[in-house]
């Protein structure tokens, strides 16, 4: 009788050591999983990786400034928008260019336009240059005001009848310098007469 309940207890024993044992390793398995997540997730590797992506704000073709990538926020987008933004406003004659102004907020810089935003900077992006919020922007200022200047400028009537002039000048002048068919050489050959002699052709 005793015999039996020894050998019950010492499987009991086996099997609750055996479940110790695969528990135990599922701990160690989903404590290293959790590790890394929280590695590939860590604020301090995403702002790392926004800080090196970069992407230009352009104004017809012309580069004004450089804006860095954020989390959920990556650089060419961020730049894109920027410079769409900017676009429309140089577009739109009615807002002065000298009316753009930097706004001071809590935690972030703006450059308005009326009522629109153009450009907003945080704390991260005077991180990565070294400088404050305010410089920043007020660099990104000078830089808008004259591109939107300059694609008015370009763009302006007067303008416009310029160029259009001089490539119309430049085509006739082209035309009137090319050689015309009736200036140009004839090619001279011989051929053979009925009479068996060469007489000269055109």
């Amino acid at each position: 009788m005793h015999r039996p309940i020894s050998m019950m207890v010492l499987v009991l024993a086996t099997i609750l050591g055996m479940l110790a044992i695969l528990v135990a390793q599922h701990a160690g398995a989903a404590s290293t999983i959790t590790r890394g997540s929280v590695s590939a997730t860590d604020p301090a590797d995403i702002d790392a990786a926004a800080d090196s992506e970069r992407a230009a704000v352009k104004l017809d073709g012309e580069v004004l400034f450089q804006v860095r990538g954020l989390p959920a926020y990556p650089a060419e987008e961020r730049a894109k928008t920027i410079s769409k933004r900017i676009e429309a406003i140089a577009a739109d004659r009615s807002v002065a260019a000298e009316s753009l102004r930097v706004v001071e907020m809590e935690d972030r810089t703006r450059i308005m336009a009326g009522d629109s935003l153009v450009v907003g900077f945080v704390d991260a992006d005077a991180a990565a240059e070294g400088v404050s919020r305010q410089l920043i922007a007020e660099r990104a200022l000078i830089k808008i005001t004259a591109a939107i200047a300059s694609y008015r400028n370009d763009r302006s009537p007067r303008v416009l009848l310029f160029n259009t002039l001089y490539a119309l000048g430049a085509t006739v002048l082209l035309a009137m310098c090319s050689p015309s068919d009736a200036s140009s050489p004839r090619s001279t050959h011989w051929k053979p007469s009925r009479t068996g002699s060469f007489k000269r052709g055109n």
